[in-house]
């Protein structure tokens, strides 16, 4: 536990496989590294079909990080029904974004008539995503989210997702929980140098769990 919070901190917890997990808004933060723990591999991800039809009818547009002040401010704010507050404290917000300006954060952006209607966000580190939170205004909005991060993680040979826990959504997705010693095998595996995620413009749902890319967006 700890009551100080910065990115050099966050991001020395994130290169061992640990994380923040505040409980309430005391100011002390619990650092955990689950056992068991939530992964996403994409040799076992799949969109259900319910939400395959829901995106290809939907007029959304994707983009990556070019709101990541919205999204974080709007996961922070979602009412979950499993949760009295948020977790993500004020420090914790503040800490996100600058680990975003140092390049080791990303988010997913999904946009209705240029209206930002859901997304996601991650820390993004040695080659790792870290999913932390997403929110949704419209119906299937952050499974939409989902499943652009995963197109955009593929590009840039990723093969799996650090979900931390396994929530109903990353389960209809292909989520699995692993033993801790498993998680720490595939995350040491996977660790490399990394630079910024990056995915320039703005995309639209094509089928089958990819994209294209589409006209950008004017706000």
């Amino acid at each position: 536990m700890s009551d100080h919070l910065d990115t050099i901190l966050l991001k020395e917890a994130y290169s061992h496989g640990i994380f923040p997990f505040p409980q309430d808004n005391s100011g002390i933060i619990p650092w955990v590294s689950l056992d068991p723990r939530g992964i996403l591999a994409f040799d076992r991800f799949k969109i259900p079909s319910s939400t395959e039809k829901a995106l290809r009818k939907a007029n959304f547009r994707y983009t990556l990080s070019q709101d990541f002040l919205a999204v974080i401010k709007n996961c922070k704010g979602m009412k979950r029904p499993d949760q009295e507050d948020t977790w993500i404290t004020n420090p914790l917000l503040e800490s996100y974004i600058d680990l975003f300006q140092e390049g080791h954060a990303a988010s997913v952006e999904v946009w209705e008539n240029h209206v930002l209607i859901g997304g996601l966000y991650g820390v993004w580190m040695k080659g790792i995503f870290s999913g932390e939170s997403m929110f949704h205004f419209r119906s299937n909005a952050s499974k939409a989210a989902l499943a652009f991060l995963h197109f955009v993680l593929k590009k840039n040979q990723v093969a799996w997702i650090d979900t931390q826990m396994v929530t109903p959504v990353i389960e209809a997705f292909g989520g699995n929980e692993v033993a801790r010693a498993e998680y720490f095998n595939l995350f040491r595996a996977s660790q490399r140098a990394s630079r910024k995620l990056f995915l320039a413009g703005e995309w639209v749902y094509k089928k089958d769990g990819e994209f294209i890319q589409g006209a950008s967006i004017t706000r």
